[in-house]
């Protein structure tokens, strides 16, 4: 049909395979022979790994000194610039989509974060209070 655009289509170039979630990659001989628990794989927009990436390193808790707490959130940060940098070399990627999925990130780690802390502050009140001496 005249005027309109062509479909669009899907390649593996287009694609991200997010295998952070991955417990164990088996390797023999330089060869990848397999791979344990595939539960949080998905195949998807590369910027949605490119965000929670960026993300958990904007967020990874440090435990170090106080004094030496900004250095290493430098460190981190720089990282993460290095990481942005070297990955649009080898794809380029829309900022705006990247920051939609940062923002997700946290959103979900936030959320995951409160779930614990409620099962917790339950488990806590139902627990039967300590035996003194």
């Amino acid at each position: 049909m005249a005027g309109t655009e062509p479909a669009q289509r899907t390649t593996a170039r287009d694609l991200s395979l997010r295998l952070s979630a991955v417990q164990y990659l088996l390797v023999e001989d330089a060869r990848l022979t397999g791979v344990i628990d595939w539960g949080n794989v998905t195949i998807g927009d590369p910027a949605l790994d490119l965000g929670f990436t960026l993300s958990e390193i904007a967020t990874v808790p440090i435990e170090v000194h106080g004094v030496l707490q900004p250095f290493f959130r430098a460190a981190m940060k720089g990282g993460g610039r290095r990481y942005l940098r070297s990955y649009r070399r080898m794809l380029p990627v829309d900022d705006a989509i990247v920051n939609y999925y940062q923002v997700f990130a946290c959103v979900s780690q936030l959320t995951r974060a409160a779930e614990r802390l409620a099962e917790d502050t339950r488990r806590a009140r139902s627990s039967p209070p300590p035996e003194r001496a």
